[in-house]
């Protein structure tokens, strides 16, 4: 038998040596097309950035060329890990490219930040960050549209030229208006019209839509709706507590408990006007158009009433 000559063995060699190479080859790895796109348009977006372009006329269409780009690829990489066998799309995408994973590879490929000012910190481009983070979050939210397990909440968001659009109602459900004594009160939206996706939108949206990992978790003391239930509760129980004894609150609440409670009613007061303020000054780009604040509240009217529920007096403070 004739043995194999040492070159023939040499190139066997190399043969096993690819493909050992090619199975080692990661998802990114095999859309790097995709991915060096995306990072190109991420440096000509910085490098045409102006102040003026985070508030220009095109609002979130400013960041389309990146949006897209970032679109093209993630798209890729769901198509290469079904091919690689992937079964679980949305789990594989929340836990491998998640949009923080996506910004981090971006700005590694870019170096950025890299200069440096006087005190040895990195210097930061804001307004290139604010503009990257909106399109990171758009191509995320193209995902959650019912389809490869993600949920169906983007309120069908779509692209038409260079802008973003989704359904009003399904954006806004309910609309705020005015009525005769300037008061805010909210009907149902009846309209499947598409609008144009604003800053704000976009962040109703993202709120909803993006996946939460928790890798250490924690009580959920920054959850609003959870505190004010509790504090609206327990409020609650104090007030049965005195119905049911008229000498409840003198025994259990001290002079400095009722001005923290009266602190508290200010507080809230406050917050529910300052909405309602916010709310008639948000202009078409979602934006609020006057910063008005309110510094303290005047007058406050509470009405006593008798067990008949008879106005007895009309307290104003």
């Amino acid at each position: 038998m004739q043995k194999p000559k040492a070159k023939d063995t040499a190139k066997e060699a190399v043969k096993i040596d690819e493909k050992k190479f090619v199975s080692k080859k990661t998802f990114l790895d095999k859309c790097s097309n995709e991915l060096n796109l995306a990072v190109d348009e991420a440096k000509k977006l910085k490098s045409s950035v102006e102040k003026s372009v985070a508030n220009s006329k095109e609002g979130l269409g400013t960041a389309y060329p990146l949006t897209n780009a970032l679109l093209i690829t993630r798209r890729k990489i769901m198509e290469q890990a079904k091919a690689d066998g992937t079964n679980n799309l949305k789990d594989f995408m929340e836990t491998n490219w998640t949009a923080t994973k996506q910004k981090k590879f971006v700005f590694d490929k870019m170096s950025y930040p890299s200069e440096k000012d006087e005190q040895g910190k990195f210097k930061r481009d804001l307004t290139f960050e604010n503009l990257f983070v909106r399109a990171n979050k758009l191509s995320n939210l193209f995902e959650y549209n019912g389809e490869n397990g993600f949920a169906n909440k983007n309120c069908g968001l779509t692209i038409k030229g260079t802008q973003f659009y989704v359904v009003s109602n399904k954006l806004y459900p309910d609309l705020p208006v005015a009525d005769n004594k300037s008061e805010i009160k909210f009907v149902p939206n009846n309209s499947t019209d598409l609008i144009k996706l604003t800053t704000r939108g976009l962040e109703i949206i993202w709120a909803e839509c993006r996946p939460v990992v928790a890798r250490n978790p924690k009580p959920d003391n920054e959850n609003i709706t959870k505190t004010l239930k509790e504090i609206k509760e327990w409020l609650n129980g104090q007030w049965l507590k005195r119905v049911k004894n008229v000498n409840y609150l003198d025994e259990k609440f001290t002079n400095t408990d009722v001005k923290n409670l009266a602190l508290i009613s200010e507080f809230s007061l406050r917050i529910i006007e300052q909405q309602n303020i916010d709310r008639k000054n948000i202009t078409e780009d979602g934006n609020i158009n006057e910063h008005k604040v309110i510094k303290g509240l005047e007058k406050v009217v509470y009405q006593v009433r008798d067990e008949n529920n008879k106005l007895v007096q009309s307290l104003a403070k």
